[in-house]
């Protein structure tokens, strides 16, 4: 087996790279553990999809996996930290990034960038370390459905806004302690799903949240 633990400067700006599956990549080789990628990954024109799902991924930096016409990034079940490396992918818009141990959720907004002006849809659940989110998720015009289940987030300001094209939208409250002018003017359309449920947790501050948009309930006990 391979001990491929470090990944540098490599697999940039190839013309034409063969591929086990057309338009995906996924290295086609075993790596090692708690692999880390620096400036690598970029300007690879036939490249779609990524699939880097359960393979032990520490470090992706922010240099790297910059490609044209990246549709799907898939890095769940790793073990990364830092998220930066998903700008510069203009046409991205479906990110997996499930099962880490991700502290910069909050990266993911169109406040200082169009990368994300194609974001359709983000699984982020089972991340325990504590997010802060702020300016998140918003400026995000096609952004359609959003799992943060079991995910810790601790305070929510100026995030979740303005999502008209929004559909599903799962955040869990367990750690969550205040929330600030978010969750406004979401959901264009009703449905039964358009709605939040926190059942326990400790909320202690909700301030300019909750206005506009279609809601079906929301539900805020025992906290």
């Amino acid at each position: 087996p391979n001990d491929i633990q470090i990944i540098r400067d490599s697999f940039n700006n190839l013309e034409s790279l063969q591929l086990q599956v057309e338009n995906i990549f996924d290295f086609g080789f075993e790596l090692g553990s708690n692999v880390e990628i620096y400036n690598s990954i970029n300007n690879l024109t036939d490249i779609q999809i990524i699939e880097f799902t359960n393979m032990d991924i520490a470090v992706i930096d922010e240099f790297s996996i910059n490609l044209p016409y990246l549709i799907e990034l898939r890095v769940d079940e790793n073990n990364i930290s830092d998220i930066s490396f998903i700008l510069g992918n203009p046409l991205l818009e479906r990110l997996y990034i499930n099962d880490n141990t991700i502290s910069n959720l909050d990266i993911i907004s169109g406040v200082a960038t169009s990368d994300l002006d194609h974001l359709q849809h983000v699984v982020a659940s089972d991340i325990f370390s504590d997010n802060n989110l702020i300016d998140s998720f918003i400026q995000l015009p096609n952004l359609s459905t959003i799992d943060l289940t079991n995910t810790s987030i601790v305070s929510i300001n100026n995030s979740f806004n303005d999502l008209s094209n929004l559909t599903l939208v799962n955040v869990d409250a367990d750690n969550l302690l205040t929330i600030e002018d978010s969750f406004n003017n979401i959901f264009g359309t009703y449905a039964d799903t358009n709605r939040f449920v926190w059942t326990e947790g400790k909320i202690g501050v909700i301030s300019g949240s909750f206005n506009s948009g279609i809601y079906d309930r929301i539900a805020i006990v025992d906290q």
